[in-house]
């Protein structure tokens, strides 16, 4: 009864972080407010933007200046904060178990706050804290790298029960930058990532709310 009763109030919490939007709000309209929302974000959180050109001569992003990346063609935009041991998910077309560790805040509740000073209980989800209602095992997705083009499933976790079973984009992107690998010893670190994922690369409730998210991610290969 109480797992039953923890589950209902998480979906109740989830469901009151976004706004609700006027019946003649135009998707326009929600598209500006959503990029003024992050534009907000970035400044209360210093963010230092740098271009895709400027990032692809070595593939870092200086966490010591608090750099993020922008991708125009997606609007994501993303800090690499450890690029992780092992190596690239094979681009062979085969399903491989990648698991992950997460938080999420949704940014229209959280535009002019410094992200280090929210409460990890105000997460919209996470599988980080045992808290009543929230996860405490990893992510797992089954990945089909094909040829630098990533397909991707939830198969256990919050996300696949909070949202379904579809990755959104905005999780796989930074795959291509990353080495995924097992834990083998101390000196086996999971990739890790920060991004903010404007609603097109989200999932179905950012997509249905034009709502931004912030992500903080950790990434390693399955068994």
């Amino acid at each position: 009864m109480k797992k039953f009763l923890y589950t209902v109030l998480l979906i109740l919490s989830v469901a009151v972080t976004f706004e609700s939007c006027s019946d003649t709000e135009t998707y326009a309209e929600q598209r500006d407010r959503e990029r003024e929302q992050i534009n907000s974000f970035i400044v209360a959180n210093k963010i230092n933007v740098i271009s895709e050109a400027q990032f692809l001569k070595d593939t870092v992003t200086d966490v010591s200046k608090n750099q993020y990346v922008l991708f125009e063609n997606t609007g994501i935009y993303m800090q690499i904060v450890n690029r992780g041991t092992g190596a690239a998910l094979p681009a062979d077309g085969k399903p491989y178990d990648v698991l992950c560790r997460y938080d999420e805040y949704n940014i229209q509740s959280f535009a002019d706050r410094d992200i280090n000073t929210v409460p990890r209980d105000s997460c919209t989800t996470t599988d980080q804290v045992n808290l009543p209602g929230f996860g405490n095992v990893p992510e797992k997705m089954s990945v089909v790298n094909t040829s630098g083009t990533f397909e991707a499933s939830f198969i256990e976790g919050v996300m696949l029960k909070q949202y379904g079973a579809s990755v959104p984009a905005g999780w796989l992107f930074p795959l291509t930058y990353l080495r995924l690998d097992r834990y083998v010893n101390e000196n086996s670190t999971m990739a890790e990532v920060k991004l903010i994922v404007p609603h097109g690369q989200g999932h179905q409730k950012a997509s249905e709310y034009v709502a931004p998210f912030y992500y903080h991610i950790y990434y390693m290969m399955g068994k």
